[in-house]
């Protein structure tokens, strides 16, 4: 039997990198996967993908989109059990180079989605029980140079989880946050782009990663099984923590 045997698990972001592979190891370990992603058509691969797996489109920064994939769940799946905000954009540039506009959609969909997931999926987590994801970064635990708006979302989204983790406790609630140093998805080709490197995305890949105590960057499986955890009752103890997944990074 799976460790996520007859549960429901709604994951934002799931289409692609990260969420996708949470989506497909849930799946595996048992659980009913709803894939929401703002590209429904990559939603309906990644949900074909987990076999039993449903899809649903919408934008997790507007609240009719984030009601009605937590309603689109409960009413396919029967319930939600594990949230997992993970659904987030990275949009790179320092003070004077970002507009007004490029911070508020750092802010919508990075905080104000997660918000709004939550408190959608609130009534049903509450009817049993549940864990509640975020999927953070190590952006917001230390700061990194021409990030301003998305290191500061990232700060956000830890206060965030630690405050629900204790307003959420007495309910059974369990609220936590990953904080994945540079993984191997879009996101890391929007790094080596910043920084103009002539590499390719495969030395660029070796080149960072090699900073790095381990010696490489992050897969996105390593994001998968750290939320593995969390999503199950192996973790039935731990609510408002940050776990850091970087390589040894945050000893630097």
């Amino acid at each position: 039997m799976g460790r996520l045997q007859g549960k429901v698990a709604l994951i934002t972001g799931a289409g692609r990198g990260n969420g996708l592979a949470m989506a497909e190891l849930f799946a595996k370990e048992g659980a009913k996967v709803a894939c929401a992603d703002l590209d429904g058509k990559v939603a309906e691969e990644a949900a074909k993908r987990c076999g039993n797996g449903l899809a649903v489109q919408g934008d997790v920064s507007k609240e009719e989109d984030a009601n009605r994939m937590v309603a689109e769940t409960v009413a396919a799946l029967g319930g939600i059990d594990i949230l997992v905000n993970n659904a987030g954009i990275l949009t790179l540039g320092g003070l004077t180079e970002l507009s007004v506009e490029d911070w508020d959609r750092q802010q919508a969909v990075n905080v104000r989605g997660p918000f709004l997931m939550t408190r959608a999926a609130l009534p049903h987590l509450a009817k049993k029980g549940g864990s509640v994801i975020m999927i953070a970064s190590l952006t917001g635990l230390k700061g990194i140079r021409r990030s301003v708006a998305y290191s500061s979302s990232k700060h956000a989204l830890i206060g965030m989880t630690r405050s629900l983790a204790l307003d959420l406790g007495a309910q059974n609630i369990r609220v936590n946050a990953i904080c994945p140093g540079i993984i191997d998805t879009g996101m890391a080709e929007q790094l080596r782009a910043q920084r103009r490197s002539n590499l390719s995305y495969d030395e660029f890949l070796k080149e960072v990663g090699g900073l790095y105590p381990m010696g490489r960057l992050g897969t996105p499986q390593d994001v998968a099984f750290a939320a593995l955890h969390f999503a199950s009752d192996e973790s039935a103890w731990a609510t408002g923590t940050i776990h850091s997944i970087d390589g040894g990074a945050m000893l630097l």
